[in-house]
């Protein structure tokens, strides 16, 4: 999986646009999950005031786009309809 398809896939399961930044860095005071490329390396974390937490590293684009997924769908606040407050990943 690459980013254009995680975007299309986060579409059809009806996950808020605006609970995950995908493929660009997140604004400072965001709260919610990213993905982004950074320093050579695919970065998916949970980013809330500020702080990235926890935040993982991935070679490859696929395994970063799965495990931003799994996030997503295991959070019962990220689809549409569903309350807005979340926890971050442990």
């Amino acid at each position: 999986m690459n980013i254009n398809e995680l975007k299309v896939v986060l579409d059809e399961n009806n996950i808020k646009p605006e609970f995950c930044f995908v493929g660009i860095p997140c604004p400072i005071l965001y709260e919610g999950y990213c993905i982004n490329f950074e320093d050579g390396k695919w970065a998916v974390y949970f980013q809330e005031r500020g702080r990235k937490r926890p935040i993982r590293y991935f070679q490859d684009e696929s395994s970063a786009c799965e495990l931003f997924l799994e996030w997503l769908l295991s959070d019962s606040h990220s689809r549409i309809g569903s309350p807005s407050s979340t926890p971050p990943p442990q």
